[in-house]
């Protein structure tokens, strides 16, 4: 949505505020999404860290004759999928719930008659609050596809090493 281009004269201050509120409840929302999404990441390396770790012991240990073939695709298709979930454990460039008060006590706020100061600073906050939004929204998609494609592949490992395991290689 186009913030700049809206007629904010048209808004009186209660509208303001429900934007305004909303928009931060929004925002709020998106972060902890965020944080939800990373906490699954780790969950998941630590799934993957877990049976890389059984997969080698089993091929050191070389168990029953059992062949070396599906642990060592069980091997590579973890580490494949380490690979593609890496970029969402990275940290990125969130926004924060809230305004610094630096970027409210502006020269511009100044020069504005105090009557209107109010509707000027919830007006920057909801611009402020917009763009973060959409910076979330545009960070978390990109951590979901990451998660996403990382159990893909995480998934086709599996199903490949089970028609493995049942034809016997």
């Amino acid at each position: 949505m186009e913030v700049e281009n809206i007629k904010w004269e048209n808004y009186d201050i209660k509208s303001l505020d429900f934007i305004l509120n909303e928009s931060e409840n929004l925002l709020t929302e998106t972060f902890k999404s965020f944080r939800e999404l990373t906490n699954r990441c780790y969950y998941a390396l630590g799934l993957y860290i877990a049976i890389f770790s059984f997969s080698i012991t089993s091929i050191i240990d070389n168990k029953a004759s059992i062949s070396r073939t599906p642990f060592l695709l069980i091997i590579v298709g973890i580490c494949f999928a380490c690979y593609k979930i890496y970029p969402a454990l990275i940290p990125t460039g969130m926004v924060f719930p809230g305004t610094k008060p630096a970027n409210l006590l502006l020269k511009y706020f100044e020069e504005i008659p105090l009557n209107d100061q109010l509707n000027e600073l919830k007006i920057q906050t909801i611009v402020a609050s917009n763009n973060g939004i959409e910076k979330n929204e545009q960070k978390l998609k990109e951590k979901t596809d990451s998660f996403k494609g990382s159990i893909y592949v995480f998934l086709i490992t599996g199903l490949f090493c089970l028609f493995c395991f049942y034809m016997k290689w």
